[in-house]
């Protein structure tokens, strides 16, 4: 899926990522400025999908950077999970997702994971929700009975961190700072400023959290749930 598809999908303009009403039956787009514009990105082979995005759900282009698919496997081949709750849909990097359209701060993250772990990479600006916003909701569904790991910058004077260390069984830091895609071409870009850490949530358990650099062995409380649900 790409930016296209996922406008298409939600019934947006693909010039400007309006909704589209009262046109005609297989129109795209709302006016033949916007037609113009899709067939110079067509011909050009880029799209401007951080604006495009942004302008469908009222967040910020920034908030659209992508995980680095080798940065989820840091995680996913640990805990095998089968649901993106913060995705825009072009970049999931799980079976099942949740789009700003499906709102996964209102939406159940445990009717959509099928049993598995949740994957959660959200918005970093205060349009997306504010991370306080997302690090409760994946708290209340650790109480629900949902396992879920974030990638937040770590920030000890903020609430979303400080919520993360009495709830989270572990947080996990790199040892340098990690890569995203740009959130328009797709490739990794260097130079990220900030920090990154990986809270764990586990059903049963709370904190306050262990902290491990990702190259040493998990806690003892993540391990004897990655244990459990490997016999399952």
């Amino acid at each position: 899926m790409d930016v296209e598809a996922v406008l298409r999908r939600s019934g947006r303009c693909l010039g400007c990522a309006a909704v589209l009403t009262g046109l005609r039956a297989g129109a795209h787009c709302c006016s033949s400025r916007c037609r113009k514009r899709v067939h110079r990105w067509r011909t050009a082979g880029t799209w401007p999908r951080a604006r495009l995005l942004a302008d469908a759900w009222g967040l910020k282009g920034k908030d659209f950077w992508r995980t680095d698919p080798a940065v989820f496997r840091m995680m996913d081949e640990h805990f095998h999970f089968t649901l993106d709750a913060a995705s825009a849909g072009d970049d999931a990097l799980c079976p099942r997702w949740l789009t700003p359209e499906d709102d996964g701060l209102a939406t159940s993250w445990k009717a959509h994971a099928d049993g598995g772990a949740v994957w959660w990479n959200p918005p970093y600006s205060r349009d997306g929700g504010g991370l306080v916003t997302w690090v409760e909701k994946a708290v209340r569904e650790r109480t629900a009975g949902v396992a879920s790991v974030g990638l937040v910058p770590p920030a000890p004077t903020t609430k979303y961190h400080q919520v993360l260390h009495r709830h989270a069984a572990e947080i996990r830091y790199p040892r340098a700072r990690l890569a995203f895609r740009h959130p328009d071409t797709g490739r990794v870009r260097k130079g990220n400023r900030e920090g990154s850490m990986f809270p764990i949530l586990i059903p049963g358990h709370r904190g306050p959290a262990v902290t491990r650099y990702t190259d040493e062995p998990f806690s003892m409380a993540v391990e004897c749930w990655l244990a459990r649900t490997s016999r399952r």
